[in-house]
């Protein structure tokens, strides 16, 4: 395994079990905005262990106030990391709910008919175009490995997404 992926199953562990995870501290640096303060370390410490015995809060998660203290935990990566795990555990509980919805969206999709909204910024036309001629030639692998260059005025990077899911869906299923 390389460094990405032991960086990422570290992550992953600690939003399964937030008592894991290591907080740096506030300094003094001239630069820092806080000057010091931060989150108090031992309110921190046991509320991460209190929700990681708890996997079910996660809408409350983001909303728990601490105290202030000198050499406390760096404020801003607490709240991030509080939301992160809300956002974890939000998307594990309604996993299911949202392979529902992937699955009518992907099902309302014409391959026969690519209707692309034109949006502000998005995918270059162009290169869209071209890539629908040449795509009942490629497979899979080439299909998912593309990627479009953005312009003003291009498709919209979702329809196109959403579109380019459903052929690699076909192709499966062929």
């Amino acid at each position: 395994m390389n460094d990405k992926d032991d960086r990422f199953d570290k992550e992953l562990a600690e939003l399964k079990n937030p008592s894991l995870k290591k907080f740096k501290t506030a300094s003094l640096f001239w630069n820092s905005r806080e000057l010091g303060i931060g989150y108090n370390r031992a309110e921190v410490d046991e509320y991460l262990l209190f929700i990681s015995q708890k996997p079910s809060l996660s809408d409350e998660l983001t909303k728990k106030k601490f105290k202030s203290e000198f050499h406390g935990y760096i404020k801003m990566d607490v709240k991030f990391f509080l939301k992160e795990v809300a956002a974890h555990r939000y998307a594990e509980t309604h996993q299911e709910e949202n392979r529902i919805k992937q699955e009518e969206k992907l099902a309302s999709i014409d391959l026969n008919n690519p209707n692309f909204r034109s949006l502000i910024y998005g995918y270059k036309k162009a290169e869209v175009d071209e890539f629908l001629q040449l795509m009942a030639s490629l497979d899979r692998k080439e299909i998912l490995e593309k990627n479009f260059h953005s312009q003003i005025g291009g498709y919209s990077k979702d329809d196109v997404d959403w579109y380019l899911d459903k052929v690699i869906q076909s192709k499966l299923e062929k």
